[in-house]
């Protein structure tokens, strides 16, 4: 399990962002995002649990550091997520995601 890659988009807008952490406990032990689940997927299972708990944790707004890259902010508000969560910050993104399922026929 890990945090995968944030996109950059909104972290070109050399605006301050406010990071959340979203823990999601269900009592069912349905894996919601393997390898090759899609969104769909992934609500279709959420419909089949009896209830979700869901814990939402505010963290200190991250703004951008002077001459800091769109790339560099959203590594650091991945890794204070990631640590909130006790998961690893990783360097795949959706894309990444995409094109091994693309590679291995997983689609």
């Amino acid at each position: 399990a890990g945090l995968m890659r944030f996109a950059r988009g909104a972290f070109r807008l050399g605006e301050e962002v406010q990071p959340v952490a979203l823990r999601v406990t269900c009592p069912l032990p349905l894996a919601h995002d393997t390898l090759t689940s899609s969104l769909p997927r992934n609500f279709a299972r959420a419909l089949f649990q009896p209830w979700h708990v869901a814990e939402v944790t505010l963290l200190p707004a991250v703004a951008p550091a002077p001459a800091e890259a769109a790339e560099e902010t959203a590594a650091r508000t991945a890794a204070l997520i990631a640590a909130e969560l006790g998961v690893p910050a990783t360097r795949w993104s959706s894309a990444d995601k995409a094109e091994l399922k693309r590679r291995y026929g997983l689609l």
